[in-house]
C-alpha cells in the first residue's frame, strides 16, 4: 500500500517539474502571467524592448507591390535608345544617334513627359546609295526602314515636345491606339531617301500643336484629334528627283478632328500639267463631324482641300486657298456628301474655286451615291489662272454611268444617286469667269446673293448677281 501511494506522489512531482521547465521553454513570465491575470480593473503595463520591436518587423509579411506607392521619377536623363513604361518626367540632355532606324519606343505609358530640350534624335543609315539618276535606290535588304524612330503605343495622358526628329527611313513619328497625347512644339524633318510621313493610328484625342513638320501626316481610325497651329512645309527627298505625294495632311476613317489654324505648303508650283510636290494640301476619306478652319493651305497641283468617299456633317470655313492649280475645294474620287458646310473660304490663283464630281462605283459598304444637304456660303474666288477648267468658275457635275475604278465596285441605280437640296448663298464666283457648271441643276437651291458671269445652262438654277 505504501509502495502505490510512494509511486503517486513521485509521479505528481515529476509532472510538475516538466511543465514548470516547458514554460520556461517557450517563454513565459510567470510575473507578466500574473500581471496579465489581474483583474480587468488594474493598470496593466507592457515594457517592449528595442529588440522586440525588430524581432516584430522581422517576422511581418512582406508589403506587396501594390501597396508600395513608389514616386514616379522625375527628371530622368535620356542617353541611349530603349522602351521607357513608366511615367514620370524624361530628359534629353544632349542629341541622340541611333544605328537603327527604331531608336525610342514609349509603349503602354500613362503620365509620361518626354522633354528634347530642342536636342534631336536621328537615325543616319550608312547602307544607302542612291543612282547617279537620283531616282532609283539601293538599300540594305537586311534594315526595316519603315521602324519608327520614336514608337508611341497605348499610351494614355502622356507628352511629347522640344524634340528635333530626323531620319534616314521611312517614319520620324508613329503614334498608335494612344489616348489623351499632346505632341507640340517639335521639329520633324525629311528623309534625304524616301517619302516620310506621321503615323497616327486608332487613336483618341492626340493633341497635335506647335510643331514644325517637314513630312506629310497620315491619320487613319482616329477621333477627336486636334491639329493646329503647325507649320507643314513638304520637303521631297533631296536624294530623288520629282517626286510627289498625295496630300501633307491626310485623315481617314476617322470623326469628331479638328485642323485649325496650320500653314500648309505642299511644294507645288500651282500647275496641274506640272506633278511634282503635293496633289492637295488636305485629304478627307470616310471622316465625318469634323471641322476644318482657318488653315493657310497653298502649292498644290490638283486640290487644296480633295475629300474621297463619304463626308458627313462637317465643317470647312474661312480657309486660304493660294497657288492650286485645279481648284481650292473639291471631289473626285467616290464622291458622296451629306450635310456639309462650305462658307467663308478665300481662293486665290487656281483654276475653279470647286470641283465636284463622282468617279467610281459603289463599294459593298455604300447604299447611294449622295451630294445632298450641303451648304455653300460665302466663299470667294479671288483670282484665277486659266491653268484649268473650260472658262466656268467651279464645276458641280454628277452624270451616270459613273466610271468604275475596281472590280468590287457596282453602277447605282438611278434611285441609288441622290442629289438635292444643296444651299447656294452669298458667294463670289468671279465674274470674269463663266458661272458655275451644275448639272443636274435641280440639285441646287438658291439661297441668293451669288455673284457670277454668264453661263451656258438654259434654265439655269443659280439667279446670279
Amino acid at each position: 500500500m505504501l509502495t502505490v501511494i510512494f509511486a503517486i506522489v513521485l509521479i505528481f512531482i515529476v509532472s510538475g517539474v516538466v511543465w514548470y521547465f516547458s514554460l520556461q521553454k517557450v517563454g513565459v513570465d510567470f510575473e507578466q502571467v500574473n500581471t496579465i491575470s489581474a483583474p480587468a480593473n488594474s493598470a496593466v503595463e507592457e515594457k517592449v524592448s528595442e529588440e522586440s520591436i525588430q524581432q516584430k518587423k522581422s517576422n511581418s509579411p512582406a508589403l506587396v507591390a501594390s501597396e508600395i506607392q513608389k514616386p514616379p521619377p522625375t527628371n530622368n536623363k535620356i542617353s541611349v535608345c530603349g522602351i521607357y513604361t513608366d511615367k514620370g518626367e524624361y530628359q534629353l540632355n544632349s542629341d541622340l544617334l541611333s544605328a537603327n532606324p527604331g531608336c525610342l519606343k514609349i509603349n503602354g505609358a500613362n503620365n509620361l513627359i518626354l522633354d528634347c530640350q530642342g536636342h534631336t534624335i536621328k537615325y543616319a543609315a550608312t547602307k544607302i546609295n542612291v543612282s547617279l539618276d537620283k531616282k532609283s535606290l539601293y538599300t540594305d535588304s537586311a534594315t526595316d526602314y519603315t521602324t519608327p524612330l520614336l514608337d508611341v503605343q497605348n499610351a494614355q495622358d502622356s507628352v511629347i515636345k522640344n524634340c528635333v526628329l530626323e531620319t534616314d527611313g521611312r517614319i520620324p513619328l508613329s503614334i498608335t491606339k494612344s489616348k489623351n497625347l499632346t505632341i507640340k512644339d517639335n521639329t520633324i524633318n525629311e528623309s534625304p531617301y524616301f517619302t516620310a510621313y506621321v503615323e497616327v493610328r486608332s487613336s483618341n484625342a492626340i493633341s497635335f500643336v506647335n510643331n514644325t513638320v517637314h513630312v506629310f501626316y497620315d491619320q487613319l481610325k482616329t477621333v477627336n484629334s486636334y491639329i493646329g497651329n503647325n507649320v507643314f512645309l513638304w520637303n521631297q527627298p533631296s536624294k530623288i528627283n520629282k517626286t510627289f505625294i498625295n496630300s501633307v495632311l491626310d485623315l481617314s476613317e476617322g470623326s469628331s478632328n479638328t485642323i485649325e489654324n496650320n500653314t500648309i505648303n505642299g511644294s507645288a508650283d500651282g500647275d496641274y500639267n506640272i506633278r511634282i510636290g503635293a496633289d492637295h494640301g488636305i485629304g478627307l476619306t470616310n471622316e465625318k463631324n469634323d471641322v476644318v478652319s482657318k488653315n493657310n493651305i497653298s502649292h498644290s497641283w490638283f486640290l487644296g482641300l480633295e475629300t474621297s468617299r463619304q463626308i458627313e456633317n462637317s465643317l470647312i470655313d474661312g480657309n486660304l486657298f493660294d497657288t492650286i492649280g485645279a481648284a481650292g475645294i473639291g471631289s473626285i474620287y467616290g464622291t458622296s456628301w451629306i450635310n456639309n458646310k462650305i462658307s467663308n473660304n478665300t481662293v486665290e490663283n487656281a483654276g475653279l474655286l470647286f470641283h465636284f464630281t463622282r468617279e467610281g462605283g459603289l463599294l459593298v459598304y455604300e447604299d447611294a451615291v449622295y451630294f445632298k444637304d450641303n451648304a455653300f456660303i460665302n466663299n470667294n474666288f479671288k483670282s484665277y489662272t486659266g491653268k484649268y477648267g473650260s472658262g466656268e468658275s467651279s464645276s458641280f457635275h454628277f452624270q451616270s454611268p459613273f466610271w468604275l475604278q475596281t472590280d468590287a465596285e457596282r453602277q447605282p441605280t438611278t434611285s441609288e444617286i441622290i442629289l438635292t437640296n444643296n444651299l447656294f448663298q452669298g458667294n463670289n464666283f468671279n465674274k470674269d469667269r463663266l458661272a458655275p457648271l451644275i448639272y443636274p441643276a435641280s440639285m441646287v437651291k438658291d439661297g441668293g446673293g451669288n455673284i457670277c458671269g454668264d453661263n451656258n445652262q438654259h434654265p439655269y438654277p443659280l439667279l446670279c448677281n
